[in-house]
């Protein structure tokens, strides 16, 4: 509900707009990145412990895998990306793949993706995920081999080598000789570890008989399905990390365990789990707030990694959710069209049960490591299940991505805007290409940078580097640099406006905490007017710890509720004109208006100089009070 409270306007006074709801006063306040190996002394480097992971790209991992699986080559990837990561970062690690396509000779095509060093881990996840599958129907397994024995037989060791393969060399008949007189050549201590992900029997056999032939000790194991290939590459991965804990009888007889049967895909159809979700989760009788119900196509396995999105800023990333075994996603969106964080849940259906697990969440969730398609397709109803939601923002899907040309940079204000010292504004987009809600975060830069320019601020647009309008990108650092150099150039009588949008909570808004706020304001001289609006969710939460610092603060909402994209529902005022998040697209049209209308632009210049005020505080004040009424989210008391 929208709250007013009367403030004195007094120049001595720091003002506060806040939570659509809040309008008080308060009384102004003035290393070493990687691991290394050497000589010292004439003596020789420690123990480098070193592995190199090698998959199958070849055509015959597009065929699709087990039941409710998708192709082997993305299943590998999946699995493989998910093990990788949290290891041990001081082991040197590379990944090279074989038949992608990389080189014309397929069976000399093998291609070193990420090179040998330490703490490259989180690299290999990454990389995992773009490999694409070749066309050439040969497979150069002993090629792959080979070329990363040399690769590992450039550190000191101990070398371990792992490989994932759709099925046999089709190459070369002495394979596994080649490989035997490589290590020779290379002198290396080498363990190998090959997988057949789903090999037919025979080339399976064929296979095994290379690693033979290979000598060293090789292992050859058998994965039938994604949760079998899990198991094998997890126990292979403690053995690499510490191989006195995990030996490589423990990864046989972990092998061995293994079921040789593939695990049966889900006996429960998704459109029977979703209307268990409907049923059992949303009971459409009994909700008292509006919903969408969004589904995945596909089932998740327990390797997937199901979470709750956590950017940098937020510290430790959440604890991974846990998935009982092939089960159905949906996800609940308490607070439709509201930038995060804000209040929904996950819901998982087991396949073979019906069994319902629900996970209460703040953010949006995060399916091995990335968002699900609808959170970027938000507004498609063949992504829901349910929903009784009373909105259409009819301008979102026609909006295009913040990519391409950049928008033509608006003329700078005449002069008779400025009466009261020089204006300079900061504008912030603290979204990021992966997150949900990027149209209207880039819309919100440009409309208020377009409108703070009109008034005559000198204005700067930090964003994201997929938007061509940015002047330059976001960061934390980049906001306090820009904060620096601005602190010593404005000076007694000028104006300072910052302007924020982006996901946030009540630690942080847009990507910045208080404290990195405070610390970018505190810079500047105390005669400097300073304006602060913050268009988040549980923005009003930064208004104590930003009062002292700044002469107005505006924020979207309260410090107990999100904010809103674009909704607009039957009774919003400027469906039909807004675009952006609600509150801010309500602040730039009135903005705007007051600098076009020449009644009302003079009257807010009188009050400038009776009131002897900036007249950038006079445009932020009235756009506050009237984006407050035609804002949906306060008409309908949703912020």
């Amino acid at each position: 509900m929208t709250k007013t409270t009367a403030a004195s306007t007094a120049s001595t006074s720091r003002l506060a707009l806040g939570g659509l709801a809040v309008l008080f006063v308060c009384l102004c306040l003035g290393i070493a990145g990687g691991a290394a190996w050497g000589y010292l002394n004439g003596r020789a480097p420690a123990a480098e412990p070193a592995v190199e992971y090698v998959l199958d790209a070849s055509p015959r991992m597009s065929v699709a895998g087990a039941a409710g699986e998708e192709t082997r080559l993305v299943t590998a990837r999946a699995v493989l990306a998910e093990i990788v990561r949290p290891a041990d970062g001081a082991v040197s690690a590379a990944l090279r793949v074989f038949g992608n396509g990389a080189v014309p000779e397929a069976c000399r095509d093998t291609e070193l993706l990420v090179p040998l060093a330490p703490a490259n881990q989180s690299r290999i996840s990454d990389v995992l995920g773009g490999v694409q599958a070749g066309l050439a129907a040969d497979a150069a397994v002993a090629e792959s081999m080979i070329a990363a024995i040399r690769d590992l037989s450039a550190v000191r060791g101990p070398h371990t080598l792992v490989v994932v393969t759709g099925g046999q060399d089709s190459c070369n008949p002495e394979a596994g000789l080649l490989i035997a007189q490589e290590a020779d050549k290379a002198g290396i201590e080498l363990e190998t570890f090959v997988i057949g992900y789903q090999a037919p029997a025979d080339e399976a056999e064929a296979i095994r008989g290379m690693v033979a032939e290979s000598g060293g000790g090789g292992v050859y194991l058998d994965a039938h399905d994604k949760i079998g290939l899990h198991k094998i590459l997890e126990v292979i991965q403690k053995h690499v990390d510490d191989p006195d804990t995990t030996t490589v009888a423990d990864v046989i007889a972990t092998a061995s365990a293994v079921p040789a049967t593939v695990t049966p895909g889900p006996t429960l159809s998704v459109e029977e789990a979703a209307q268990i979700v409907i049923d059992e989760v949303v009971v459409p009788d009994t909700l008292d707030h509006e919903i969408i119900v969004f589904r995945l196509d596909t089932p998740i396995w327990p390797s997937e990694g199901l979470l709750p999105f956590a950017a940098p800023e937020l510290g430790a990333p959440p604890e991974y959710i846990d998935v009982p075994g092939l089960s159905w996603f949906f996800w609940i969106d308490d607070f439709p069209a509201g930038k995060f964080s804000h209040p929904n849940r996950f819901v998982l259906v087991d396949t073979a049960t019906g069994a319902v697990f629900v996970s209460a969440q703040k953010w949006w969730p995060v399916v091995y490591r990335s968002s699900p398609p609808w959170a970027f397709d938000y507004w498609n109803p063949a992504n829901w299940v349910f929903s009784q939601f009373d909105g259409n923002p009819l301008g979102f899907p026609a909006v295009p991505a913040p990519s391409g040309q950049a928008l033509a940079r608006p003329a700078a204000a005449p002069l008779r805007f400025q009466r009261t010292g020089n204006g300079t504004a900061l504008v912030i987009n603290g979204g990021q290409p992966f997150e949900p809600g990027m149209n209207d975060l880039a819309l919100d830069a440009a409309s208020v940078r377009a409108a703070f320019i009109h008034s005559g601020l000198a204005t700067t647009y930090l964003g994201p580097t997929t938007d061509p309008n940015r002047d330059g990108d976001f960061s934390p650092s980049a906001v306090a640099d820009w904060a620096g150099g601005q602190a010593g150039q404005l000076v007694a009588g000028d104006t300072l406006l910052v302007y924020l949008t982006g996901h946030g909570d009540s630690a942080t808004q847009a990507g910045l905490s208080q404290v990195q706020l405070q610390d970018a304001l505190r810079p500047f001289n105390a005669e400097v007017h300073v304006i602060v609006i913050l268009d988040g969710s549980y923005s009003g939460s930064f208004i104590p710890g930003l009062t002292p610092y700044a002469d107005r603060l505006i924020t979207a909402t309260s410090a107990d509720l999100p904010a809103l994209f674009d909704t607009d529902p039957a009774n919003d005022p400027n469906a039909a004109t807004d675009a952006g998040s609600e509150f801010t697209s309500g602040f730039v049209e009135d903005w705007e208006g007051i600098l076009n209308s020449p009644s009302l632009l003079d009257e807010a210049q009188k009050r400038s100089l009776a009131e002897n005020r900036p007249l950038w505080d006079v445009l932020a004040e009235d756009s506050y009070h009237s984006a407050v009424a035609k804002d949906a989210g306060a008409i309908n008391g949703r912020t």
